[in-house]
């Protein structure tokens, strides 16, 4: 029986007006669910919402991968993207912000992210959200 990991980690990007496509284009990654500035407000499954959105919103799900803590994970991944630092730096300078969420929980949740990884990151301009959810039932992602 395998055994469920106890967190869930993506890259979010929200800017006032950038493409969706760019950042996809930038990064090399696809996301898992992205809307422009002025786009129709859908539910993630398409169903119509009211209005429209007021900014760009991108997102990446990183798979877990069975052996790494969250914040070894968060650490291959930054490895993976430091080269599109430029590239994070100006979605920042542009009036936009970036950062690894990582959401987890149970009765114990510890990490260490190190201070290499976490210069990589401020680096980037990127930020680190943490969301502990003390019943994983509550968190469908964990």
């Amino acid at each position: 029986m395998s055994e469920k990991l106890n967190y869930h980690i993506a890259i979010r990007v929200f800017h006032p007006s950038i493409d969706p496509g760019a950042i996809t284009e930038k990064l090399g990654i696809k996301p898992s669910r992205a809307w422009r500035t002025g786009e129709p407000r859908t539910t993630p499954k398409g169903i119509s919402l009211p209005g429209v959105y007021d900014s760009t919103y991108w997102y990446t799900d990183l798979p877990a991968r069975r052996g790494l803590t969250a914040a070894e994970l968060v650490e291959a991944a930054m490895k993976r993207i430091v080269s599109r630092r430029t590239f994070l730096r100006r979605v920042v300078s542009s009036g936009g912000r970036w950062e690894f969420y990582v959401t987890g929980g149970g009765d114990k949740l510890a990490e260490e992210f190190g201070f290499q990884v976490l210069a990589l990151l401020a680096d980037a301009k990127g930020d680190l959200c943490l969301e502990v959810i003390r019943e994983l039932s509550k968190c469908p992602e964990c």
